[in-house]
């Protein structure tokens, strides 16, 4: 990115062509929970007096594609919630709470690292580079092959909880498989009690423009597990794919969205 080049292009427009898009409702929250904790709220980018001169101030902040983090944009990050941890004394053993525990995420998308029991499937890692501040350690996901892989997962509570999985959807110059995902509670599907079934078309609702640009993760809801153990299988079916289906994660919880989700990643 050339940021003299943006700067070029951002004087030929107007302050009134941009908006700073904080939901009212989004506010409150944040503001509510910081201060049911005797919290602090920093922001990297402090509410400017105009949107325009708050993208110049802060465009060195950023990547390329305005969203991630540049090196620069980290370590100014981190510089200012360490001084704002020192003085408040602060310790690694302090608590503000305990987080709900209903919940239960399981991502090794960003370290490969599975806590899970599953079927042999190979880790596939990728986008080993240099970052400007030393080599980062890729991106992580388990690859399922033509025949039938599954994920254990164990809901400890009494309540039925939502299940989720997170899979790569799209990549550049990349097709994943559409893949029926069953909840079963056995590993042998045909002795098995069958929950629930949903099939994941992975690059369904995702722009051409995102798709050949990003790495796209999508979140499906799966469906409600009772308290036990629970078996997630999948089952590629023959497409337009040349990569095989991936998975990142797994997750259960008491709230969230019924929808699928999606999330760009470079």
């Amino acid at each position: 990115l050339n940021y003299d080049i943006l700067n070029k292009g951002l004087e030929e427009t107007k302050d009134e062509d941009w908006v700073l898009n904080y939901p009212p409702e989004q506010s409150n929250e944040i503001f509510q929970a910081v201060t049911d904790v005797n919290g602090i709220l920093w922001s990297p980018t402090p509410d400017p007096k105009t949107t325009l001169k708050s993208i110049k101030e802060h465009s060195l902040m950023f990547f390329q594609d305005a969203n991630h983090f540049s090196p620069l944009g980290h370590f100014f990050i981190a510089s200012a919630l360490r001084r704002i941890l020192l003085s408040k004394n602060t310790t690694r053993s302090d608590r503000v709470g305990e987080f709900d525990s209903f919940d239960s995420c399981n991502s090794w998308y960003q370290g490969g690292d599975i806590r899970l029991e599953h079927s042999p499937m190979n880790m596939y890692q990728w986008g080993m580079n240099n970052n400007g501040m030393g080599l980062t350690d890729g991106k992580y996901a388990l690859e399922v092959e033509r025949t039938s892989s599954w994920i254990k997962v164990t809901n400890p509570n009494t309540e039925e909880l939502n299940l989720y999985v997170y899979s790569m959807a799209t990549s550049p110059k990349r097709h994943y498989p559409i893949t029926n995902v069953t909840i079963a509670t056995a590993v042998d599907l045909g002795s098995a009690t069958v929950e629930n079934r949903v099939q994941i078309i992975p690059d369904a609702n995702i722009s051409e423009r995102i798709a050949s640009s990003y790495h796209v993760i999508k979140g499906t809801y799966l469906g409600k597990v009772g308290q036990g153990d629970h078996f997630v299988h999948f089952q590629p079916i023959t497409g337009n794919s040349d990569r095989p289906f991936r998975v990142t994660g797994l997750a259960l919880s008491k709230y969230g969205e019924t929808s699928d989700m999606q999330g760009f990643f470079n």
